[in-house]
């Protein structure tokens, strides 16, 4: 898989060589999600939020304008990159976008960007109905071949995520479910999230202020329509356009 990868990335650098374009052109390389890799004994993705998933690759390459360097030990998010284009390019970053440019970073004008990220994963309407494995593997097995099921077409090992919410300083990480379960992680003492701290003695406190964090982030930046239902009223109520 990374060779396949390797080959077409090298395909499209090729190509803009071979047009003179390569100056002229910013390269990005990203990826929307990690991979566990084998971390907690799987080798798949998933809808959750562990770091392993979390953390994915960012290459950003401008000939002539970006000189070649590496930039580490700060936070950046992936709603950092529109903006750091818009910068690059030159044009007016919108009021209202999301995330901060990454130029100060990369000009080596600043040595941080962030101290806190966030993340989220499934629409607010998306549940997991499923309270245990075996209850789950006993309807994908009746179901995985049932069109329009929620399980259709899926593995035997895809159990359906949950909506849930994310904050993550240096240290500290912590994820709210939708049916209020909790994560807790002291990364600098676990930093493979193998024990959750939320609800044991003495995290009270610390469990509480990741929290209301993650409220005031999430009313400055959660959009007035889930995307999936505004497609649905754009459908819904299309001949009434003019």
């Amino acid at each position: 898989m990374i060779s396949w990868i390797d080959e077409n990335v090298g395909a499209v650098l090729e190509a803009l060589e071979r047009k003179g374009l390569r100056e002229n052109t910013i390269v990005v390389f990203t990826s929307d999600h990690g991979d566990f890799n084998f971390d907690f004994g799987m080798c798949k993705k998933d809808l959750v939020l562990l770091d392993c998933l979390l953390h994915v690759p960012f290459l950003l390459s401008w000939r002539g304008r970006i000189p070649p360097c590496a930039v580490t030990g700060t936070m950046v998010e992936q709603v950092d990159v529109l903006p750091t284009l818009l910068d690059l390019c030159g044009v007016e970053i919108p009021f209202g976008c999301q995330g901060g440019s990454l130029l100060p970073l990369i000009e080596g004008r600043t040595e941080a960007h962030k101290d806190v990220v966030y993340a989220e994963i499934c629409p607010p309407h998306y549940r997991n109905p499923y309270l245990t494995y075996e209850a789950f593997i006993e309807a994908w097995r009746e179901h995985h071949d049932t069109l329009g099921h929620l399980l259709y077409r899926t593995a035997p090992f895809n159990v359906p995520g949950d909506y849930c919410k994310m904050i993550h300083t240096q240290r500290w990480k912590y994820i709210w479910y939708v049916d209020g379960f909790e994560e807790l992680y002291d990364l600098e003492h676990d930093p493979q999230e193998w024990v959750n701290l939320a609800r044991r003695d003495g995290y009270e406190a610390q469990c509480a202020e990741m929290k209301a964090r993650l409220l005031e982030w999430h009313a400055l930046s959660e959009d007035p329509l889930d995307q999936m239902w505004h497609k649905r009223h754009i459908a819904r109520y299309d001949r009434w356009r003019n």
